[in-house]
C-alpha cells in the first residue's frame, strides 16, 4: 500500500472514535434573560438528557465517563414530543435548583413552555428549551440567578440593555443584575438623589 493512503486511513481511523466522543461531549447551557413589565423571563438552552438522567455534570466533560450514560442515550433515542413530555414532567425539580432572587427573596417561577428539537442522528446531543417567567416585587432594581453546580456549566446573558450581564456560572448565584426601571421615571432618580 502507498505510504500516502496508509497515513491517509490512520488519520480515519484516528478521526473515527473522536466523533463518537465528540457526541457526548458536555455543552454549556445558555440561558437569556429578560425583563418587562414587572416580569422576568428565562429562555434556557440546555441537553437535558443527562440532567434527568440524574447526571452530575460538575466537572464532567463526556457523559460516557459516567455511569449513566446509558440512561442518557435512552432518553436521547425518544421522539422529541416523547421527550418533551417527559421534560414538562419533572420541570418542579428543575425549577427547584433553578431560582432567581431579588434582595434575598425567590422569585417564583413557572415553565410556560418547553421545546425540544428532531435530531436525525440520534448519537448527536439535541437542544431543548424550557421559557421560565414569574413576576417581580415593584420597585425590583436588580435580581440574581441562581445556578446548581450538577447541571454543569451556564453562560448566563441578558438581553434587553444595553452592556447587560454576561457571565459563567457553574454554581451558586450570579452577581447582582441591574434591571431598568419601567416606571418611565427613573431619571428622576438621578435628580432627588
Amino acid at each position: 500500500m502507498h505510504p500516502v493512503i496508509r497515513g491517509f486511513l490512520t488519520v480515519l481511523a484516528f478521526m473515527a472514535p473522536l466523533g463518537a466522543v465528540q457526541a457526548h461531549e458536555v455543552r454549556p447551557a445558555i440561558a437569556d434573560l429578560t425583563t418587562e413589565d414587572g416580569r422576568v423571563s428565562l429562555v434556557l438552552r440546555m441537553s437535558m438528557e443527562p440532567v434527568l438522567a440524574g447526571i452530575d455534570l460538575e466537572g464532567v466533560e463526556d457523559t460516557n465517563e459516567t455511569d449513566r450514560s446509558d440512561a442518557v442515550d435512552q432518553l436521547r433515542a425518544l421522539p422529541a414530543e416523547a421527550f418533551r413530555k417527559r421534560i414538562e414532567a419533572d420541570t418542579g425539580d428543575v425549577l427547584d435548583k433553578v431560582t432567581i432572587q431579588v434582595d434575598g427573596t425567590a422569585v417564583a417561577l413557572r415553565v410556560t413552555e418547553v421545546q425540544v428539537d428532531e435530531i436525525p442522528d440520534i448519537s448527536l446531543p439535541r437542544e431543548s428549551r424550557l421559557f421560565l417567567t414569574g413576576a417581580l416585587p415593584d420597585g425590583t432594581q436588580a435580581l440574581r440567578v441562581g445556578w446548581p453546580s450538577e447541571y454543569g456549566t451556564l453562560i448566563l446573558r441578558q438581553m434587553d440593555v444595553d452592556d447587560g450581564f454576561t457571565g459563567y456560572l457553574t454554581g451558586g448565584y450570579s452577581d447582582p443584575i441591574a434591571i431598568e426601571n419601567d416606571s418611565g421615571w427613573g431619571f428622576l432618580d438621578g435628580i432627588f438623589r
